[in-house]
């Protein structure tokens, strides 16, 4: 599912297996705090946290014991684990049978940048795979613009899009720059496209992106 429907699909339930994965941080941090929020209670006792790069052999047994123990004094207790890349013979040995009688009590959250080798979790019957990867630019604009919103600033469009583009559409850069500009405004009043411009940070290829097209305009000045 992409991120976006992660939020209506938590109010029909919990699934067992969480998989958070795509380059946008923004999305995965928010992913993981939109299941925790939803299910997690008592987090000293009910969630423990492991390394998937630590993962190795028999290691997958400590996982494998943390998922199968009782939450304490509440329906779920929670088990991330971050960059989990299995080869193919340990998900055959300790994930398979874990994954294919895993216990109700328990939520997996596997949490993966992604693009590294090892078998396809996403692919498996048994985990809910969203998608944390870059937002399209008009989903960016559209979050930007409600966020302002909700805080009170009437922010134009062309003013929305100056932001997501300076940001390179980086959910992590974009939802920094926002705050930045509620609390400058105080919570009211209109965004200005100079605003954007003097308190927006451009990243660095926006930067060059934005250099390079100074010369076929013959804008030198700018340039």
């Amino acid at each position: 599912m992409k991120f976006t429907e992660l939020k209506d699909s938590l109010k029909e339930g919990a699934a067992c297996i969480y998989l958070l994965e795509g380059e946008d941080a923004y999305f995965r941090r928010s992913g993981e705090q939109m299941i925790k929020s939803a299910f997690l209670t008592m987090p000293e006792l009910n969630f423990a946290a492991f390394d998937g790069e630590n993962l190795k052999g028999a290691g997958y047994t400590e996982l494998a014991a943390a998922v199968k123990n009782y939450p304490f004094m509440a329906e779920k207790r929670i088990v991330k684990v971050s960059e989990l890349y299995p080869s193919e013979s340990d998900y055959e040995k300790y994930l398979k049978p874990l994954f294919e009688d895993f216990p109700p009590t328990t939520i997996l959250l596997i949490v993966n940048v992604g693009g590294r080798r090892g078998v396809e979790l996403k692919r498996k019957k048994q985990v809910t795979y969203v998608n944390c990867g870059k937002a399209e630019p008009e989903s960016v604009q559209k979050w930007i613009y409600i966020t302002l919103k909700k805080a009170g600033i009437v922010a134009p469009i062309s003013a929305c899009v100056k932001i997501a583009e300076y940001c390179l559409h980086d959910m992590s850069r974009v939802a920094v720059e926002v705050d930045k500009i509620i609390a400058y405004k105080g919570g009211a009043g209109e965004l200005a496209a100079e605003e954007v411009d003097a308190l927006v940070f451009k990243d660095a290829e926006y930067r060059l992106y934005e250099l390079t097209n100074t010369v076929p305009r013959r804008d030198y000045s700018k340039f």
